[in-house]
This record gives C-alpha cells, sequence and structure tokens, in this order.
C-alpha cells in the first residue's frame, strides 16, 4: 500500500494530513519523507499503537527517548512568563466561568532528545480549538498554523463521531470552569464543557 502512495504522490517536503490513520503504519512510511504530517483516528486503541510506533521509528533514527522530566507548565509559568492576559483572554472566549484560569494538566504523550511530543486524536479538532489558534502568541511557534487552522475547521464532523456523548462531551470540573453542556452533538449553544476544556489545555500547552 506504501509503495502504491509513493508511485501516486511525492511526499518529499510536503504537509501531509491523514485521516484515519488507524496503528499508524502507512503514518510512519509517509512520515520518513514529508516535511509535517498530522495523523488522525477515532479509535483511540489504534492512535495509541501509533504513537508506539512513532517513538520506536524516531529511536531507530537516531533519536534519543528520554525519561519524562519536562515539566508541564502551571499558572505560575505562565504569569511569570508574561503570558497571563493572553491566556485569560482565551480562557474568557472559549465561556470560562470562574475568577481565573485554572488548569491540571495531563502528561505529554513523549518526550524525544528532551523534546515534548504530544499527539492529538480526532477530538482535539474542532471550533473551539480553532479560536484559541487566533491567540497571538501562536506567532511565536514554530508549527505548521494555517494547516492546524485547517483541520480544525474541515474535519470537526469527525470530532462529532468521536466524542458527542457522555464524559467525552462533559465532566463534572470541565462544567464547573465552561458551564453545563448543551444538546449532546450540538455545539451551538452551550456546546460541549469538556470540548472547550480540552481546547484550553492543548492552548496552555502550546506555550
Amino acid at each position: 500500500m506504501l509503495a502504491a502512495l509513493r508511485r501516486l504522490a511525492d511526499f518529499s517536503g510536503a504537509r501531509v494530513v491523514e485521516i484515519g490513520c488507524g496503528d499508524g503504519r502507512l503514518t510512519l512510511g509517509v512520515a520518513e519523507q514529508a516535511a509535517s504530517v498530522f495523523a488522525s483516528d477515532p479509535d483511540e486503541e489504534a492512535v495509541a499503537r501509533a504513537r508506539g510506533a512513532l517513538g520506536e521509528l524516531l529511536v531507530a533514527a537516531g533519536a534519543v527517548a528520554t525519561v519524562r522530566t519536562l515539566r508541564l507548565p502551571t499558572l505560575h509559568d505562565v504569569e511569570a512568563a508574561g503570558l497571563g492576559d493572553e491566556v485569560e483572554d482565551i480562557y474568557r472566549r472559549l465561556g470560562g466561568r470562574q475568577a481565573g484560569p485554572r488548569f491540571q494538566l495531563g502528561g505529554w504523550d513523549m518526550e524525544i532528545d528532551g523534546i515534548a511530543v504530544e499527539l492529538d486524536e480526532d477530538r482535539h479538532f474542532n471550533r473551539y480549538r480553532r479560536q484559541t489558534l487566533d491567540s497571538p502568541l501562536h506567532e511565536r511557534l514554530t508549527f505548521p498554523l494555517a494547516l492546524y487552522t485547517r483541520v480544525c475547521e474541515r474535519h470537526e464532523a469527525e470530532c462529532l463521531r468521536a466524542g458527542s456523548w457522555g464524559k467525552r462531551w462533559s465532566q463534572p470540573r470541565a462544567a464547573v470552569e465552561f458551564g453545563e453542556a448543551g444538546e449532546e452533538g450540538r455545539l451551538d449553544g452551550a456546546g460541549s464543557p469538556r470540548w472547550k476544556q480540552r481546547a484550553f489545555y492543548d492552548f496552555v500547552k502550546d506555550k
């Protein structure tokens, strides 16, 4: 299959989006040539296998998988870096209801050569995440912002199929931060507090 794809297209230096990456077997082959690859899949177990395979590929290429020692950003870090106002602005735009933003971030997916790596599945690409990308703070980042923006705009339907019910739509902590949920699967009106929380956490990790 990979050989057939390579006959159809030259991936050298290309920016590639793969929807339905499964366990990443094609993703990794394309990544050997592409400048960047965004890959997503609604099957979380498949994404987990892809993460493991990616780590193995990077190590085989000479990268060093490091012990997870990189600290996650805290509210103190945000304020010390002079980013407090902009982070609070995004929090409010997403509907944050508390006196100020609070967050409890999960760990990085992996660390390679001392660099934190995040691998996002379908539920990260939606209008809320798109909203965070308008922050001027993203001008400091090196990832392809325009491509990431298009993925958020074009693949919200996949996000809905992957997470428009139950705890994927709302959780008690998310509801405290961003308000009660609207009807499951409908993003107009109150929408999904869990999606808003995830978008905000992704934004903070970007920094």
